[in-house]
């Protein structure tokens, strides 16, 4: 086995195998889904493939995995800068509290979209010495040719999620002009279309789920609480539009 000795840096690991320069140091894993389309059997999937993946990356490298920091259902861009990243946050309180030597994702997309969110994460981990690993490759935030790499990428996922947002109201104002609907049926609701044409015909009630929609009314009324409700609703299995019944889910 060939090693090399050299001063201590993330992990305070003195002396490694020169194949496995970061093995030993302490990983955090990272993985985020902006929202589901689809099928509710895919809710979950891709922070799940996101996961293995990381838990993939820090076995090839021989990192230790000491936490998973999972956002599911959470924007990175600057458009959905109202909803938090609670566990994104975390991951920044540790990488300052020294728990964190590296921070491990699929992609930089997944750690954030916004310019501005990657200098914060950047700078965070800079002054830390805490590495970063997406893509498989491991980036060094003291290098400068790391930073203009990693910087690159946040660029390009910016202009990315921009370019996808001004699709999006492309094709929203086309549909409002041709009396089309637009995204996901709000619940309670479904949409009918024509048996022979597919085409649009209208939105009808949905009754099953307006039945739900009428209970948590009738709940609230009662003074019972957005969260014991969705609690109630979690436990009976009741079919939700997301992965799960929250209070914000049944306030809405």
């Amino acid at each position: 086995m060939v090693s090399e000795t050299f001063t201590a840096s993330p992990g305070d690991v003195a002396t490694r195998d020169a194949r496995f320069p970061y093995a030993g140091l302490r990983g955090g894993i990272y993985a985020r889904k902006s929202a589901y389309r689809g099928a509710k059997a895919n809710r979950g999937r891709s922070v799940r493939e996101q996961l293995d993946a990381g838990h993939a990356d820090a076995n090839r490298h021989r990192i230790n995995v000491v936490g998973e920091y999972i956002d599911d259902g959470r924007s990175a861009s600057r458009h959905g800068a109202d909803v938090e990243r609670d566990d994104f946050e975390r991951l920044l309180r540790d990488v300052e509290g020294d728990a964190l030597d590296i921070v491990i994702a699929w992609a930089s997309t997944r750690l954030q979209r916004d310019l501005a969110v990657y200098v914060r994460l950047r700078d965070t981990c800079w002054v830390n010495g805490v590495l970063w690993c997406y893509g498989g490759k491991v980036y060094d935030l003291s290098n400068k040719d790391d930073r203009f790499r990693t910087g690159l990428d946040a660029l390009l996922g910016e202009r990315e999620v921009d370019e996808m947002r001004d699709n999006v109201l492309r094709s929203l104002r086309a549909n409002a002009a041709s009396g089309k609907p637009h995204g996901l049926s709000p619940y309670g609701y479904q949409r009918v279309y024509d048996t022979y044409t597919r085409a649009f015909v209208c939105v009808a009630i949905n009754f099953e789920q307006a039945e739900v929609v009428r209970e948590i009314c009738r709940r609230v009324a009662n003074g019972e609480t957005y969260l014991g409700i969705a609690r109630d609703l979690n436990e009976r299995e009741v079919p939700v539009p997301a992965l799960r019944w929250t209070n914000d889910l049944a306030r809405d």
